[in-house]
Protein backbone atom coordinates (compact mmCIF):
# COMPACT_ATOMS: atom_id res chain seq x y z
CA UNK A 1 0.00 0.00 0.00
CA UNK A 2 0.80 3.64 0.02
CA UNK A 3 0.67 4.02 3.82
CA UNK A 4 -1.64 7.02 3.53
CA UNK A 5 -3.19 8.38 6.69
CA UNK A 6 -5.77 10.91 7.74
CA UNK A 7 -9.37 11.49 6.74
CA UNK A 8 -10.61 10.95 3.20
CA UNK A 9 -12.34 14.11 1.97
CA UNK A 10 -16.12 13.94 2.07
CA UNK A 11 -16.42 14.90 -1.65
CA UNK A 12 -14.30 11.90 -2.68
CA UNK A 13 -16.35 9.47 -0.63
CA UNK A 14 -19.66 10.82 -2.00
CA UNK A 15 -18.47 10.86 -5.62
CA UNK A 16 -20.31 7.90 -7.13
CA UNK A 17 -18.31 8.04 -10.35
CA UNK A 18 -15.06 7.51 -8.42
CA UNK A 19 -13.83 4.05 -7.54
CA UNK A 20 -12.16 4.56 -4.16
CA UNK A 21 -9.80 1.75 -3.16
CA UNK A 22 -8.03 2.19 0.19
CA UNK A 23 -6.55 -1.29 0.54
CA UNK A 24 -3.11 -1.29 2.11
CA UNK A 25 -3.75 2.02 3.88
CA UNK A 26 -4.99 1.03 7.35
CA UNK A 27 -4.49 4.51 8.78
CA UNK A 28 -7.02 6.19 6.48
CA UNK A 29 -10.08 7.49 8.28
CA UNK A 30 -13.47 7.64 6.60
CA UNK A 31 -15.71 10.32 8.09
CA UNK A 32 -18.90 9.46 6.20
CA UNK A 33 -19.78 6.20 4.57
CA UNK A 34 -17.54 3.19 4.63
CA UNK A 35 -14.24 3.19 2.74
CA UNK A 36 -13.82 -0.47 3.58
CA UNK A 37 -17.02 -1.54 1.79
CA UNK A 38 -16.01 0.42 -1.27
CA UNK A 39 -12.53 -1.04 -1.16
CA UNK A 40 -13.70 -4.61 -0.82
CA UNK A 41 -16.04 -4.33 -3.77
CA UNK A 42 -13.24 -2.81 -5.83
CA UNK A 43 -12.72 -5.73 -8.23
CA UNK A 44 -16.33 -5.72 -9.37
CA UNK A 45 -17.26 -2.98 -11.86
CA UNK A 46 -20.39 -0.96 -11.27
CA UNK A 47 -23.21 -1.86 -13.71
CA UNK A 48 -23.85 1.81 -14.51
CA UNK A 49 -20.20 2.29 -15.42
CA UNK A 50 -20.49 -0.24 -18.28
CA UNK A 51 -24.10 0.26 -19.43
CA UNK A 52 -23.80 4.00 -20.12
CA UNK A 53 -20.85 3.71 -22.56
CA UNK A 54 -22.51 0.78 -24.36
CA UNK A 55 -25.78 2.69 -24.83
CA UNK A 56 -23.91 5.81 -25.94
CA UNK A 57 -21.95 3.80 -28.52
CA UNK A 58 -25.08 2.13 -29.92
CA UNK A 59 -26.90 5.48 -30.10
CA UNK A 60 -23.96 7.04 -31.96
CA UNK A 61 -23.94 4.25 -34.54
CA UNK A 62 -27.72 4.53 -35.06
CA UNK A 63 -27.48 8.32 -35.52
CA UNK A 64 -24.62 7.90 -38.00
CA UNK A 65 -26.59 5.34 -40.06
CA UNK A 66 -29.73 7.53 -40.10
CA UNK A 67 -27.72 10.62 -41.12
CA UNK A 68 -25.96 8.71 -43.92
CA UNK A 69 -29.26 7.35 -45.22
CA UNK A 70 -30.87 10.80 -45.25
CA UNK A 71 -27.85 12.25 -47.05
CA UNK A 72 -28.06 9.60 -49.78
CA UNK A 73 -31.82 10.05 -50.21
CA UNK A 74 -31.57 13.84 -50.49
CA UNK A 75 -28.65 13.57 -52.91
CA UNK A 76 -30.63 11.29 -55.24
CA UNK A 77 -33.63 13.66 -55.21
CA UNK A 78 -31.49 16.56 -56.46
CA UNK A 79 -30.42 14.69 -59.62
CA UNK A 80 -32.84 15.34 -62.52
CA UNK A 81 -34.62 12.29 -63.80
CA UNK A 82 -33.75 11.21 -67.32
CA UNK A 83 -37.39 10.61 -68.22
CA UNK A 84 -38.34 14.30 -68.22
CA UNK A 85 -39.72 15.78 -71.42
CA UNK A 86 -37.50 18.56 -72.73
CA UNK A 87 -39.32 21.87 -73.14
CA UNK A 88 -36.60 23.41 -75.21
CA UNK A 89 -35.84 23.99 -78.87
CA UNK A 90 -33.39 22.01 -80.90
CA UNK A 91 -30.67 23.15 -83.19
CA UNK A 92 -31.04 21.03 -86.29
CA UNK A 93 -28.20 18.80 -87.32
CA UNK A 94 -25.91 20.03 -90.04
CA UNK A 95 -26.82 18.71 -93.44
CA UNK A 96 -23.08 18.55 -94.25
CA UNK A 97 -22.36 16.00 -91.52
CA UNK A 98 -22.22 12.44 -92.74
CA UNK A 99 -23.60 10.74 -89.63
CA UNK A 100 -27.05 11.58 -88.30
CA UNK A 101 -26.33 13.29 -85.01
CA UNK A 102 -28.94 14.28 -82.45
CA UNK A 103 -29.81 17.95 -82.35
CA UNK A 104 -28.47 20.34 -79.73
CA UNK A 105 -30.94 20.95 -76.92
CA UNK A 106 -31.27 24.60 -75.89
CA UNK A 107 -33.74 26.90 -74.19
CA UNK A 108 -31.98 29.89 -75.71
CA UNK A 109 -33.36 32.25 -78.32
CA UNK A 110 -33.09 31.46 -82.02
CA UNK A 111 -31.77 34.37 -84.08
CA UNK A 112 -32.08 34.83 -87.83
CA UNK A 113 -28.99 35.55 -89.92
CA UNK A 114 -30.21 39.13 -90.43
CA UNK A 115 -30.51 39.51 -86.62
CA UNK A 116 -26.91 38.34 -86.24
CA UNK A 117 -25.78 40.73 -88.97
CA UNK A 118 -27.46 43.63 -87.12
CA UNK A 119 -26.04 42.54 -83.74
CA UNK A 120 -22.49 42.48 -85.10
CA UNK A 121 -22.90 45.64 -87.21
CA UNK A 122 -22.32 43.58 -90.35
CA UNK A 123 -19.53 41.54 -88.68
CA UNK A 124 -17.45 44.70 -88.30
CA UNK A 125 -15.43 44.02 -85.10
CA UNK A 126 -13.41 40.80 -84.96
CA UNK A 127 -12.59 39.51 -81.48
CA UNK A 128 -10.51 36.56 -82.58
CA UNK A 129 -10.22 33.43 -84.63
CA UNK A 130 -10.68 29.91 -83.35
CA UNK A 131 -10.75 26.40 -84.73
CA UNK A 132 -14.36 26.89 -85.88
CA UNK A 133 -13.87 30.24 -87.58
CA UNK A 134 -14.07 33.91 -86.69
CA UNK A 135 -15.49 35.35 -83.45
CA UNK A 136 -17.20 38.74 -83.70
CA UNK A 137 -18.29 41.39 -81.19
CA UNK A 138 -21.97 42.25 -81.03
CA UNK A 139 -24.79 43.51 -78.84
CA UNK A 140 -28.27 42.11 -78.25
CA UNK A 141 -30.92 44.86 -78.13
CA UNK A 142 -28.09 47.38 -78.04
CA UNK A 143 -27.38 46.60 -74.36
CA UNK A 144 -26.06 43.08 -73.78
CA UNK A 145 -22.55 42.50 -75.16
CA UNK A 146 -22.05 39.17 -76.90
CA UNK A 147 -19.42 37.23 -78.79
CA UNK A 148 -20.73 35.73 -82.02
CA UNK A 149 -18.96 32.56 -83.05
CA UNK A 150 -19.32 31.60 -86.69
CA UNK A 151 -18.78 28.08 -88.00
CA UNK A 152 -16.87 28.50 -91.23
CA UNK A 153 -17.37 26.17 -94.19
CA UNK A 154 -13.68 25.28 -94.10
CA UNK A 155 -13.61 24.59 -90.34
CA UNK A 156 -10.96 22.03 -89.47
CA UNK A 157 -12.94 20.80 -86.47
CA UNK A 158 -16.34 20.59 -88.08
CA UNK A 159 -19.89 20.67 -86.92
CA UNK A 160 -19.50 17.77 -84.49
CA UNK A 161 -16.91 19.62 -82.39
CA UNK A 162 -18.86 22.88 -82.67
CA UNK A 163 -21.96 21.12 -81.38
CA UNK A 164 -19.94 19.60 -78.50
CA UNK A 165 -18.73 23.07 -77.48
CA UNK A 166 -22.25 24.50 -77.61
CA UNK A 167 -23.55 21.66 -75.44
CA UNK A 168 -20.73 22.25 -72.95
CA UNK A 169 -21.58 25.96 -72.75
CA UNK A 170 -25.19 25.01 -72.05
CA UNK A 171 -24.16 22.91 -69.03
CA UNK A 172 -21.22 24.82 -67.55
CA UNK A 173 -21.63 28.16 -65.79
CA UNK A 174 -18.55 30.05 -64.61
CA UNK A 175 -17.68 33.71 -64.18
CA UNK A 176 -14.85 33.42 -66.75
CA UNK A 177 -16.94 31.67 -69.41
CA UNK A 178 -19.38 33.33 -71.77
CA UNK A 179 -22.94 32.07 -71.40
CA UNK A 180 -24.91 30.98 -74.45
CA UNK A 181 -27.47 33.69 -75.31
CA UNK A 182 -28.85 32.21 -78.51
CA UNK A 183 -28.09 30.60 -81.84
CA UNK A 184 -28.58 30.96 -85.56
CA UNK A 185 -28.89 27.92 -87.79
CA UNK A 186 -29.29 29.61 -91.18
Amino acid sequence: GNNLNGPVPKKLIENKGLKLNVKGNPEILCTTGSCVNRANGGGRPNKNNTIVPIIASIASVVILVVASTLFCILRKKKKPSSGEEPTSRMLPTDERSSDSQPAIMTKNKRFSYSDVTKMTNNFQRILGKGGFGMVYYGTVNGTEEVAVKMLSQSSSQGYKQFKAEVELLLRVHHKNLVGLVGYCDE
